[in-house]
């Protein structure tokens, strides 16, 4: 019988609620991401109904599980809520963590991603370089050409004739922390980042449970929630505990659909992994698990999830295009090509690879699969001792293991492991070995396969800073929840033991699990204990109001000697303060001189705010004074980054006096 479409929906309503409200999330994501691309943001209340409906139908899919999994999943929260909480007030410009809510308060502010630099508009053209750094400053060994520079490190300088600024990562972060902040204000929007990293546990659960049961669930779900990364970035408003997030719950889904061959859930599966494109860069990576979802439509020859991914391509292609802030994505892209020398064949390979899958499995899918089936042995070999031999070589002690001399494939997955455990990397290992030995269905197939290509890739080399604990987030968005998934498989999925020994089999696993989570949170004990930045949000604000009106405050450069200028971005972001952040200690004086007149030209006061007493001269313009009219001390802290030794990070306690100068000329 057919049934209408709003029949249909309903029905999908009634019996999958929690799918709906997952939906009804990435529809209030990509509402406020369409929103700030129009540069209409002051429209944001249209996301309100889908956030509703997502907060509700969550609630309701929570309250109809049954009882034991509904106390498990409370259990999870109050976990999350003590583990990720209180959130490390990331606002001053101290690095990456910052520039999604400096992002999100820009956007509430001015209504879009990008604007006009009102600071810098009224200086002449000639006399802006030692308010920006340029891109030919930036010392990253290649010539960029898709912006001109950074102001605050946190914005690029699109066109420095206007000048224009642009936010400088993908859009879904950056509209949710301005979304959130116009409901529940700044502080409140720190906390969203802990509620992600609580529903990646949730979702992990839900993967684990729906491939083995709820005991391997549950151990995966634990081997998250207890992983230092996963506390660390759960109070850090980094973007990947949200693509950690999209990036599950699209591999539960396509999990779904090959048990159950339901189109619905891959066409949610392929919904949920571009939303993540909006949220994480290296979502590109998760091309090898969609090529793989669509060979298995071309294997089964299914028609209907056929029509389903064709139905929705129009869809996914727009949001791909939405989800994209083309400046970081392709100053990315020349970046990694300069480096990796096959990065650009690579991309065009993979992209035309996945064009032709479908049709390719479709008339050869039974020939392949009978080849794949006849080299297996060869394939899980070459996996199982590869991976092997990378954890041997990175986690054991050895001869070849030396601290502080760089090798691929060791010092990612050795550094990473004194945070995260190495037990943690042996038991995916074994959870790799065990489904080899039982024999895999095709969900497992996808969730070892991308684990497999997912490791490859980042357990080669470093794909950002090589610093701790900063370097965990490549990790965090899916290396290490699939790690966690296949080793709660070990730990959840009773052994194939002879009889008499099934029993001390499932004690020995509780033992080996207790001593992970036990392990886990002895390393992770530190950071549970730290609060980030704590008193920035009320310091920011406080400061801000005791600034004098219409004035430009031009920042001393952040170096080893001043650390002021970490208020700048803030200060602009949310308040719309004219501040400048200087790119040397010893700026051109006719520069300075001609920047400080325009601003008086325009009715503006000047001021230099400096951590030194009295100001540094060089900030002084020729024929020029400066007056000390506010003084203040930031006291806060840090966890600082450090890579020999990795772990464990310092942790920086810190008090900065902050000092404000009125600019005035001597003959006054």
């Amino acid at each position: 019988m057919n049934r209408s479409p709003a029949t249909s929906l309903t029905r999908w309503i009634r019996t999958e609620p929690g799918w709906t409200a997952l939906l009804a999330l990435a529809l209030t994501h990509w509402v406020s991401i369409i929103l700030t691309t129009l540069g209409r943001f002051d429209l944001w209340p249209l996301a309100l109904p889908f956030l509703t409906v997502a907060v509700g139908l969550g609630v309701a899919a929570w309250w109809r599980s049954a009882a034991g999994r509904r106390w498990l999943l409370l259990g999870m929260v109050l976990l999350g809520a003590v583990l990720y909480t209180p959130p490390g007030e990331h606002l001053a410009m101290t690095g990456d963590a910052a520039i999604y809510p400096n992002a999100g308060g820009y956007i509430a502010r001015t209504g879009g991603l990008s604007g006009v630099y009102d600071p810098l508009a009224v200086v002449p053209l000639a006399a802006r370089d030692p308010f920006f750094q340029s891109s030919a400053e930036q010392d990253l060994h290649i010539v960029v050409t898709n912006y001109e520079g950074l102001v605050y490190g946190a914005y690029y300088v699109t066109d420095l004739d206007a000048p224009t600024l642009r936010t400088s990562r993908p859009p879904l972060v950056e509209s949710w922390f301005a979304l959130v902040q116009q409901i529940l204000g700044i502080q409140g929007a720190l906390y969203t980042t802990a509620i992600f990293a609580t529903l990646g546990v949730m979702v992990l659960f839900g993967l684990g449970t729906t491939l083995w049961g709820w005991q391997a669930g549950l151990w995966a779900a634990l081997l998250l929630a207890f992983n230092y990364a996963q506390i660390h970035f759960g109070r850090a408003p980094y973007a990947e505990i949200f693509g950690q997030f999209w990036t599950l719950a699209g591999l539960w889904a396509g999990v779904i659909w090959l048990r159950d061959r339901r189109p619905i859930f891959l066409m949610v599966a392929l919904i949920c992994w571009a939303t993540t494109w909006a949220a994480r860069l290296d979502a590109f990576m998760l091309l090898g698990a969609v090529g793989l979802l669509l060979a298995f439509v071309g294997l089964h020859r299914d028609r209907k999830s056929l029509v389903g991914v064709l139905l929705l391509l129009p869809l996914i292609g727009i949001g791909l295009i939405l989800g994209t802030n083309k400046a970081y994505i392709f100053s990315t892209e020349e970046f990694t090509a300069a480096r990796w020398a096959w990065f650009r064949p690579a991309e065009l390979i993979l992209l035309g690879g996945l064009a032709a899958v479908i049709p390719l499995f479709w008339w050869l899918g039974n020939r392949l699969e009978s080849l794949a089936r006849q080299v297996a042995f060869v394939g899980h070999g070459i996996v199982l001792l590869g991976l092997g031999w990378v954890l041997a070589w990175s986690t054991l002690p050895n001869p070849w293991r030396v601290m502080g001399i760089y090798r691929d494939f060791q010092e990612v997955p050795w550094f990473s492991s004194q945070f995260i455990t190495p037990l943690l990397l042996w038991l995916a290992w074994g959870g790799l070995l065990f489904l080899v030995r039982r024999g895999y269905r095709r969900e497992e197939f996808l969730v070892g396969a991308t684990f497999v290509s997912l490791a490859a890739i980042f357990f080669y080399s470093y794909t950002t800073g090589p610093v701790y604990p900063v370097s965990l987030r490549r990790l965090i968005g899916d290396v290490i929840p699939l790690m966690a998934l296949l080793g709660g498989s070990v730990l959840g999925i009773a052994w194939p033991l002879p009889e008499r020994w099934r029993k001390s089999g499932r004690w020995a696993q509780a033992a080996v699990g207790a001593g992970a989570l036990a392990w886990m949170v002895l390393l992770s004990w530190p950071v549970i204990q730290q609060h980030e930045l704590a008193d920035t949000t009320a310091f920011v604000a406080d400061f801000h109001a005791h600034l004098p009106a219409d004035g430009v405050f031009v920042f001393e450069q952040q170096d080893e000697d001043s650390w002021v200028g970490w208020l700048a971005a803030p200060l602009f972001s949310f308040y719309g303060d004219w501040t400048l952040l200087l790119d040397t200690d010893t700026p051109n004086p006719a520069h300075l001189s001609q920047a400080v007149t325009a601003w008086e030209e325009a009715g503006r006061d000047v001021y230099v705010v400096s951590q030194h007493d009295p100001v540094p001269s060089a900030l002084v313009p020729p024929g020029y004074v400066a007056e000390l009219i506010l003084r203040d001390e930031w006291q806060s802290s840090l966890i600082g980054q450090t890579r020999l030794p990795p772990y464990p990070p310092p942790f920086w306690e810190f008090v900065f006096p902050v000092q404000v100068y009125r600019i005035t000329p001597e003959s006054n």
